[in-house]
């Protein structure tokens, strides 16, 4: 490599590390559009908002933060009556934190779990009465994609006169269609009027379950499905912030235990993290605490342009050319004229028809994705109305078929018939295809 070849390369690469510098310090955006639900987060979808509310809404109750596993942190029986609220993509219980907030409610206390995800270890250990055999592949949840969504409770005294109208909002870029949302809620066929099961206390659009209370014991524990209505965003506007109260309403005045550790970290996909390019990268990333620190960033960056470098002055081949394989020939039809003769001189007319079938039939399934097990009146329409042929000489063809199945013994002429009816329908089949 040339001198001026070099200039050029190093002057790309020091305008690249430029722009990517420019790009992520000073191009990128103030808030992360994330749903992390930190109580410390005054972004759109952290939960700044709702933790202050907490305060306000239970006032002269201590407000306890939890930093450590439940098992440690949760006090299985508090001096007062006590709530567990947990607010986040998905909460992560271990046997030991998940046996310690069941004797927490247990004991007469309540657990509200807002999140996307409900553990499946939770739900198990409640040993809940399911209204349909419950198979353990089938969820729990299910979801709508929209926009925005609508939310109601039932009770009478705290249902609103219209539901509450919640949209999603995140940037994207212009001339694109505005970014959808997953909404869940709870599958329909898990509710009866059966004891120990889930009992409705609100639904999203209407019609969908999103939040349901179980009883276990002697206390209550609350799910919802969409934390989206606990974020800052939604907690900006006045019907929104009175739907949340009225939700807290169903817990008791007492201690109030917050669960920031059971958060499972970096949930958010990538284009919810990162949706403009921007220097906001997962919570608890090891290269988000990287790129703040002045000195790790910089090595960073040195190592960047030097796996840069490496990748540019390393480009030429330093192997053995590859030899150039020839493509693999077809010689299906070789083979299947060589079988035929075979059968035809050992005169098993009947083995010769049953392959020519069978061959036809696998002609069938590739080329018009015809389901070949049952040869039934819904194959010979389906097959007579993608290949625009007469269903009379499909049925004529799949009783001779089976006829040469059942019989023992098929003879010269009933091969040549077969064969040519065969034929007749294969070459008809693949010139309508080809249109």
């Amino acid at each position: 490599m040339n001198t001026r070849r070099l200039i050029f390369f190093l002057i790309l690469l020091g305008a690249l590390i430029v722009g990517t510098m420019y790009i992520l310090y000073v191009q990128g955006s103030r808030y992360s559009w994330v749903e992390n639900y930190k109580e410390k987060n005054k972004g759109p979808y952290g939960a700044y908002v709702m933790y202050t509310l907490l305060k306000e809404y239970f006032p002269g109750e201590s407000l306890i933060k939890i930093k450590k596993p439940l098992s440690v942190a949760l006090p299985v029986k508090p001096a007062k009556t006590s709530s567990y609220i947990f607010v986040g993509p998905m909460p992560f219980y271990d046997s030991a934190s998940r046996d310690a907030l069941l004797k927490f409610v247990a004991n007469g206390n309540h657990a509200f779990i807002a999140s996307l995800q409900i553990p499946e270890s939770l739900t198990e250990a409640l040993d809940l009465e399911w209204c349909v055999p419950k198979d353990d592949d089938d969820p729990l949840l299910d979801f709508t994609k929209d926009t925005q969504a609508q939310a109601n409770l039932l009770h009478p005294d705290l249902k609103f006169p219209a539901p509450v109208r919640l949209r999603y909002l995140k940037p994207y870029r212009r001339n694109s269609p505005p970014p959808v949302y997953y909404w869940n809620y709870f599958r329909s066929d898990y509710f009866c009027d059966r004891e120990g099961g889930f009992v409705e206390l609100g639904k999203l659009n209407r019609r969908h379950v999103n939040f349901v209370r179980i009883s276990h014991k002697k206390g209550w524990i609350y799910l919802h499905t969409n934390p989206i209505f606990f974020s800052n965003l939604a907690l900006v506007e006045k019907d929104r912030l009175a739907y949340v109260e009225r939700v807290l309403s169903h817990l008791p005045s007492g201690p109030i235990y917050w669960d920031q550790f059971s958060k499972v970290p970096g949930r958010g996909d990538a284009s919810s993290e990162n949706p403009m390019g921007n220097r906001q990268f997962a919570d608890r990333s090891p290269l988000d605490y990287i790129l703040r620190q002045p000195a790790l960033a910089a090595a960073w960056y040195l190592l960047v342009a030097v796996a840069l470098l490496f990748l540019i002055f390393r480009t030429k081949r330093r192997q053995q050319p590859v030899p150039v394989i020839p493509a693999n020939k077809n010689t299906s039809l070789e083979f299947i004229q060589a079988i035929g003769r075979l059968n035809f001189l050992q005169q098993d007319h009947k083995k010769t028809a049953l392959q020519k079938m069978k061959l036809f039939l696998q002609f069938a399934r590739e080329r018009f994705m015809l389901p070949t097990r049952e040869l039934d009146e819904e194959f010979v329409a389906l097959l007579s109305a993608k290949a625009q042929i007469d269903p009379q000489a499909v049925r004529h063809l799949i009783l001779m078929y089976q006829n040469i199945q059942r019989g023992s013994i098929v003879t010269e002429n009933t091969l040549i018939e077969f064969s040519q009816r065969l034929d007749n329908l294969t070459h008809h089949c693949k010139q309508t295809h080809s249109r």
